[in-house]
Order: structure tokens, then sequence, then C-alpha cells
């Protein structure tokens, strides 16, 4: 939630505070000679003192609070705003906000840190030189007084040996008239160069030992970067599949609901025009053409019926020879007659006729 990350943010920065506390301590250290013994056979054995142990619960404080920092990025991520200009939303950007903060203050405290590392370096290095000097001189002060010591209490030459006495003498004093030697000053010189050859030698080990220490967080840093890339990667790949299997699934969707929508138009387009359009279109418009139709009809067919000949009704009769004919009725000569008269006697018929002569013209009347 955001009261639980603002919190650890919170804690997250008073950390930093206290590191920071750490590193001015670290770089405010101050060696004295003989406050941290030598290192055996002249090496640069730094496991004793307080320096470096210093550098290691920095150094253990800066690593933890960077993983924590990551989570916090991750979860911070996570958290859903809810809409722009949402309190949801100001609070989640002002969680940013201190992150951000947050990450620019380690960085710095980074920074501080290795400049303390090489400053606490040069205070020890520079107070290891001076306690050599110191016993150096302490030696040397030793050895010039033990020669004098052993002449004061060696005894008197006796006579007899007093030559062999003054030769020796001669010889020792010509012992210490060596450092006026010219070979005596260039050995003199030629150690003194190798000093300085040595305490440079030490100061660029010293940087190269911070240089060391510096490449091989900076080498921690980009593995873990390389793990979260990686992680971030199989994420990008995971959300792309997942992407086109909701696109494919979205398309079939689509479909569905597109059809169902128009289905649903359809419907909702025959109950209104049901519901509110059949009956005053039935009324307004399907009668009234159906009315004005019929009567036209009505006009035209009488019209028509008036102005041409009438057509009569038709029936079917028997001719004289037994056959069946279809003949119009009010038409003058298409119905078969026979003439009756003269006392009951029948009508003379022409025997030179043609009896089929009356259904010829029949027929030829119907056609």
């Amino acid at each position: 939630s955001f009261d639980a990350i603002q919190e650890r943010l919170t804690a997250l920065q008073e950390t930093t505070t206290q590191v920071r506390d750490l590193i001015d301590r670290l770089s405010k250290l101050d060696f004295q000679p003989g406050s941290v013994p030598l290192p055996p056979h002249g090496g640069d054995d730094d496991d004793e003192n307080v320096a470096t142990e210093l550098s290691g619960e920095i150094n253990q404080i800066l690593r933890e609070e960077e993983e924590d920092l990551e989570l916090l990025a991750e979860e911070i991520t996570d958290l859903r705003g809810g809409k722009e200009g949402s309190e949801s939303a100001r609070r989640k950007e002002r969680l940013r906000e201190g992150l951000t903060r947050l990450e620019g203050a380690l960085k710095s405290a980074r920074i501080d840190f290795h400049k303390a590392q090489l400053t606490a370096r040069r205070s020890l290095d520079a107070a290891r030189r001076l306690e050599r000097q110191i016993l150096l001189q302490s030696y040397a002060t030793k050895a010039a007084s033990t020669p004098s010591r052993s002449g004061a209490n060696s005894p008197a030459p006796q006579p007899q040996a007093a030559l062999g006495p003054r030769r020796r003498h001669t010889q020792r004093g010509a012992g210490n008239r060596d450092p006026d030697d010219p070979a005596a000053a260039a050995s003199s010189e030629l150690t003194r160069s190798l000093h300085r050859a040595r305490q440079l030698v030490q100061d660029e080990l010293a940087r190269s030992v911070t240089l060391h220490e510096s490449l091989h967080e900076s080498t921690v840093q980009l593995r873990q970067l390389g793990g979260t890339y990686g992680r971030m990667e199989d994420m990008l790949a995971s959300s792309r599949d997942l992407l086109g299997t909701l696109m494919k699934s979205t398309k079939s969707d689509t479909w569905y609901l597109e059809t169902t929508f128009y289905m649903l138009a359809a419907t909702l387009g025959w109950l209104i025009f049901r519901r509110w359009l059949y009956g005053p279109l039935w009324w307004l418009v399907w009668l009234p053409l159906r009315l004005v139709f019929k009567t036209g009809s009505g006009a035209v067919g009488m019209v028509r019926s008036g102005s041409g000949p009438s057509s009569g009704a038709r029936m079917e009769v028997v001719d004289g020879g037994g056959r069946r004919v279809d003949v119009e009725m009010g038409v003058e000569g298409t119905v078969p007659t026979v003439s009756v008269g003269g006392g009951g006697e029948g009508r003379k018929v022409d025997k030179g006729a043609d009896p089929d002569s009356m259904v010829e013209q029949v027929g030829r009347i119907v056609d």
C-alpha cells in the first residue's frame, strides 16, 4: 500500500543520513604514528584498522540500501494509480519523486564514500611513513651511541703497544671520515631515492587497491543490472505473447460482438416498427393507397366496359351432328336454329348442301 511504501522510503532516508555521518567520520580519521601497527614484511595488510572496518560497514549498508531501492521501485511501478488527476495518481507520483531523490542521494553518498576511502588511505599511509621515519631515527641514534659507550668503557693502552693503537686509531678516524667520501654520499642519495620510489609505489598501490574495490563493486552492480534486465526481457517476451493471444481472442470476440449488436439492433428496430409505426402506417399510408388503387381499378374497368363491345355469356350446345360447340350469347347467327312450320312438316333440306357448313360457320365465328 501507499503508506507502507512511504514508511520504507522514510526509513531508507534515515539510513542514508546515518551513512552520511559514517562517511564524514571516515574522511576525518586522523591516524597518529604508532596508532596503527605496521604491516609485516613491508606489506599493505589493512585488515586490522579502524578505516577498513568502517569502510566495510559503510559498503554493506550501501549495498543493502540499493537492493531495497530496487525492490521499492518495482513495488511503486506495480501500484495502481487510478485515473489521471485522482488522489491515488498524485500519491504514486509523490512516491516516484521521493524514490528519485533517494536514488540521487545514494549515488552521491557512494561517490563521497570513495573519496573518504582515498582520504583515509592517505592519512594511514602518512602515519605509517612518519612511524617508519621515527623508527629509523631511533635506530640511527642507538647505533651512533653504542660505539662511543664501548670506547669509553675500554681500558687504556699499554705504553709498549702505543704504535699499534695509533695505527688503529688512524684507521678509525678514516672510518669516521667516510661520510665525506663521494661514494658514501652517492650511496646515501641512492638510499633516499629508493625510499622515495618505494613511497611512490606504495601510494600507487593504495590507489590501485581503491580502484580495484570500485571496479569490483561496479562489476557486482553490473551483474545485478544484468539480472534485472534479463528478468525484464523475460517479462517483455511474456507480455508480447500474452498480447498476441489477446489480439487473436479480441478479433473473434469483436466478430461475435458485432454480430450480436447487429441482431440486437434489428430486433429493436422491428420492435419499434411493430409497436409504434405499424398501426399508424397501416391506417395513414397502406389503407388509403389500397382504397385509391381499388377505386382507380374499378373506374378504369367501368370506362373500358362502357366504351368497348360487351362480351355476352357463353354456353355449350349440341348441333345436329351430335357435336358439342361453345357459342356466345347475344351474337346473331352463332346459335344453331331449326325452322319449323308447314303444318308440322319439317323444313326441306337442300340435299346438295353440306351438312357441316353450319358447324364450320359456328367454328369460324367462335375463332
